[in-house]
């Protein structure tokens, strides 16, 4: 089988840890030629020179005939859905496939893992777990039986999510958060890093701390 040709869309740390985990799915599958990084507008685009850097969407639209499949290197959510939206505008033939580290762990005959999606190197889960388009699990997170992640979600590094928990589209959970189980967390909500989620949370709230409380500034 050849190598399909991807494009990682961001200029970022994020993409450039996809690099690092395409590179790592080809020494099993040998699956992907990188063709390079696309800042999602001009404005985006990095004053130092990276020299994988191609362009904009402007670069996409010239090359669209040429690209197999692209894939998100954004972290935050909104960023993501937005970036999704407009990829299917330009590249509406493009696949965007699940890439899921060689070193990741869970029941693949009860999980669903849809398009888009990314399980970097480390993350571990178990049964019945489904991943929604576009998610982002970062290093090192911890799935239980029955999670649930929407689309668009972002898990930074070393997150548990718990058994059974519901996490909504657009959330963002810190590192190191733990969501505890049965819980549900509302879309476009944020978890604080290194925040104990005991109870449900309502969409678009910000909680933070061991319990997590909403977050309020000083003058609230």
């Amino acid at each position: 089988m050849s190598r399909k040709k991807i494009v990682i869309v961001g200029a970022g740390g994020v993409a450039r840890e996809l690099r690092w985990l395409i590179h790592e799915i080809n020494q099993v599958a040998d699956a992907y030629d990188v063709a390079g990084f696309v800042a999602s507008d001009s404005k985006s685009l990095p004053d130092a020179g990276e020299p994988d850097l191609l362009g904009d969407y402007a670069w996409l639209e010239r090359h669209r005939g040429e690209i197999d499949c692209v894939t998100i290197g954004i972290g935050s959510p909104s960023v993501r859905r937005r970036v999704s939206d407009e990829l299917r505008q330009i590249l509406p033939g493009a696949e965007f496939p699940p890439l899921v580290h060689p070193s990741v762990t869970y029941d693949r005959s009860t999980g669903r893992v849809d398009e888009g999606v990314i399980l970097a190197a480390g993350v571990q889960g178990t049964v019945n777990l489904e991943l929604q388009a576009f998610a982002l699990v970062g290093v090192g997170c911890t799935l239980g039986h029955e999670a649930r992640i929407g689309r668009w979600s972002t898990l930074n590094p070393r997150a548990t999510v718990s058994g059974g928990v519901e996490i909504g589209d657009e959330v963002l959970v810190g590192s190191n958060a733990l969501v505890l189980q049965y819980l549900s967390v509302g879309g476009g909500a944020t978890i604080g890093a290194g925040a104990v989620v005991t109870r449900d949370v309502a969409g678009g709230t910000t909680v933070v701390g061991v319990p997590a409380r909403p977050h309020r500034r000083p003058s609230e």
